[in-house]
């Protein structure tokens, strides 16, 4: 009996040892890789996949998969024979985040040019990536894979923009820390900035660890019941006011929305977030001119009857008053470098209704996307892609010189 007592007492601190080493091992990784790439996010590891470090340019590898001559092949015949798309931008351009419309308008778009062409001529990448804006876009069009050229690039970042007012400036604090030192380095900016950084790292390290760290969900769910019974006894004898004073705190650490409004830097906040874009752009452009590579930029559509229907009145305004600044930006900026515009939002905004094409105010049902890919479509082919009979044959010359 004293043995058993033993080898379970040894047996459970071997099994704790292995959750706290398993834990603190998961947390000096992330805190590792957030400091060498800014983005705690970035750590990326699972079955079949590359372990690797990627943000801001900066890459290791320490698993790099074979490419056998069979691949080598592929990857020949694919440039001999195809027009390369590649699309950029955040949840609305990866797509598959309608609960049961597994779609995405770059995979649509796909199916549709070739289905117009009549040939598989074309080939569409999807480089979207929920949650990032230009920051993360330009960073991974710098550092696309080199063997697999691109023809045409479909910069679609738009909402997302939005993130450097939640988290801050990342890609190009040098530059507007000194056009935009008004607000920036405002002491109120900085601390409400600080607890929505401090908040959303502690968000997303929870999330990593739900999803990797079993025990660890275990307890999170435990926790979880019992806050929610906590919180069913306080409410019961705490007056409305005291939740509202928290939900308004809350508000101002995630969004800082009302400290933007209230002081009356609402535009000015805008119109940082709008030249970081822009300097994002200008940084794709110049590759792209490099590479022979036609960037062209894409307004994708909101459906702005449900834009901010869940939002504080005070937070929809200001998600209102940017959507309309960052859609006037966008085609500010495409008249300035002479780029191509595909309008899409226009189109919808012509349409009698919108609530069969979307599942919120953003993101789009298989319906929206294929409509989104039609007009696509539509713009590439007849004003946009010329010589499409002889591209194919060119653009093979400039790429085995």
């Amino acid at each position: 009996m004293i043995l058993i007592k033993k080898i379970l007492a040894y047996t459970a601190i071997v099994f704790l040892s292995v959750i706290v080493a398993t834990v603190c091992l998961e947390v000096v990784t992330r805190c590792a890789v957030g400091i060498y790439t800014g983005d705690i996010n970035s750590f990326k590891y699972g079955f079949n996949s590359n372990i690797r470090l990627e943000r801001s340019g900066k890459q290791l590898t320490f698993k790099q998969p074979s490419t056998d001559s069979t691949e080598q092949k592929n990857i020949h015949q694919e440039n001999t024979h195809s027009i390369r798309i590649a699309a950029f931008g955040g949840s609305t351009t990866i797509g598959y985040t309608c609960p049961g419309e597994e779609s995405s308008w770059p995979e649509e778009l796909e199916q549709t040019i070739n289905a117009q062409h009549n040939t598989p001529l074309f080939k569409v990448l999807n480089y979207g990536k929920g949650y990032t804006n230009s920051d993360y876009a330009v960073e991974k069009l710098l550092t696309l894979d080199s063997s697999r050229p691109v023809d045409y690039v479909l910069w679609a970042n738009f909402i997302n923009e939005s993130k450097i007012l939640f988290e801050g400036v990342q890609r190009n604090h040098a530059v507007l820390s000194e056009s935009f030192a008004d607000i920036l380095l405002d002491e109120n900016v900085k601390d409400l900035l600080m607890l929505s950084r401090t908040k959303i790292f502690l968000q997303r390290l929870d999330k990593t660890f739900q999803v990797n760290l079993l025990f660890y969900r275990i307890l999170s769910d435990i926790s979880s019941a019992t806050k929610k019974i906590l919180i069913a006894r306080n409410t019961a004898h705490s007056p409305p006011a005291v939740h509202q004073k928290r939900k308004k705190t809350f508000a101002k650490i995630t969004s800082l929305n009302d400290y933007w409004l209230k002081s009356g830097k609402t535009e000015r906040a805008t119109d940082m977030a709008i030249e970081n874009y822009r300097l994002n752009f200008i940084s794709a452009k110049q590759y792209c001119d490099a590479k022979d590579i036609q960037i062209i930029l894409i307004k994708l559509p909101v459906f702005m009857d449900m834009l901010g229907t869940n939002l504080e009145p005070n937070m929809k305004a200001g998600l209102l008053f940017f959507m309309e600044k960052i859609y006037t930006g966008i085609e500010d900026i495409a008249a300035e470098y002479n780029v191509p515009l595909i309008d899409v939002n226009d189109h919808y905004q012509s349409l009698n209704s919108l609530d069969n094409f979307f599942c919120d105010s953003v993101h789009q049902k298989k319906v929206g996307n294929k409509l989104t890919a039609e007009i696509i479509t539509t713009a590439l082919l007849n004003t946009i892609i010329y010589n499409i009979e002889t591209m194919p044959q060119n653009k093979l010359q400039k790429r085995t010189n």
